[in-house]
């Protein structure tokens, strides 16, 4: 189980707070000790409490790239697959690679959700 200074963390920064803010917030933490439930008691959940310091922002999506990935992978499969059934000259050669440039467009949107998780320092 994760602590009360991890979740708080992992809140604001979803939140999109500035390392200032989550700075200061576990600031205001440690005149309270460390016991979770003396946390709690006094701030509420993380959770809660992050929303209590940012009332205006938004959880930020976490899953735009992923279906970006899903929507491009269909559009290449159906180009490959009509440009087969045209018998279009142009795509003859990509033909029998539909399936991997859909399913690498997916593993793309992946990749870059990835990314941002591991850059957002959670």
């Amino acid at each position: 189980m994760l602590d009360y200074e991890t979740r708080l963390k992992a809140a604001l920064r979803s939140l999109g707070a500035s390392p200032e803010v989550v700075q200061d917030a576990l600031l205001s933490l440690q005149s309270y000790g460390s016991k979770e439930d003396q946390l709690v008691e006094e701030f509420g959940e993380p959770e809660e409490y992050a929303n209590a310091l940012m009332p205006d922002a938004k959880v930020r999506s976490k899953a735009g790239f992923i279906i970006s990935g899903v929507v491009l992978a269909v559009l290449i499969w159906l180009v490959l697959r009509l440009a087969k059934e045209a018998e279009w000259m142009a795509f003859e050669p990509y033909w029998n690679f539909s399936l991997l440039f859909s399913l690498g467009a997916v593993v793309l949107g992946i990749g870059i959700e990835f990314i941002r998780y591991l850059r957002s320092g959670k």
